[in-house]
């Protein structure tokens, strides 16, 4: 039998990844104090445009990262998306994942080359995100590519339930 393709690995972790956490913590696990790992010194996103509140556990072994973000409940987004019904825009949660993910290969590459999204190869969304809730956010490297392009998984939990998850490549750009 042969191995399964980057697109059969992908599928089968973000099948995994609906079910539950993408990964956890083991003996390289780090966990970071607040305000120790600022997103800032990793990333060229600044606010309002930061969709990472911390980073809050790291392990480099494994490739992965995990953090947060607290959907406030003023915040200017739901008063359009949808005012009579609020929920959190899915591209804005892939996008914080795609952060999440861009911190990750930072901290691997030793503060290296800056990461861009250049696919999200697919997204799944399975409850909305509401004014108030607190994303969990979960990100880990996956294999199968290298060099200038970076694969990796996504996923935002809420109150331990997975709201959504994505698989994504990155680019390296200078």
């Amino acid at each position: 039998m042969s191995a399964p393709s980057a697109a059969e690995e992908a599928e089968q972790t973000l099948r995994r990844a609906r079910r539950g956490p993408l990964w956890s913590p083991g003996p390289d696990t780090r966990v970071i104090p607040p305000g120790e790992l600022p997103l800032t010194g990793l990333i060229p996103h600044r606010p309002p445009f930061l969709l990472v509140d911390a980073i809050n556990v790291v392990d480099l072994v494994q490739g992965a990262i995990a953090g947060e973000r607290t959907l406030a409940v003023d915040d200017p987004v739901f008063a359009g998306h949808f005012p009579d019904h609020p929920v959190y825009p899915g591209v804005l949660i892939v996008e914080a994942l795609a952060q999440l993910l861009a911190a990750l290969g930072a901290l691997s590459a030793g503060q290296g080359p800056r990461l861009a999204v250049a696919t999200s190869a697919r997204a799944v969304f399975l409850r909305p995100a509401r004014p108030g809730d607190t994303l969990i956010l979960m990100g880990r490297r996956l294999g199968g590519a290298g060099g200038f392009v970076q694969r990796g998984v996504g996923q935002a939990l809420i109150d331990g339930e997975v709201c959504a998850a994505v698989i994504m490549e990155a680019a390296h750009v200078d």
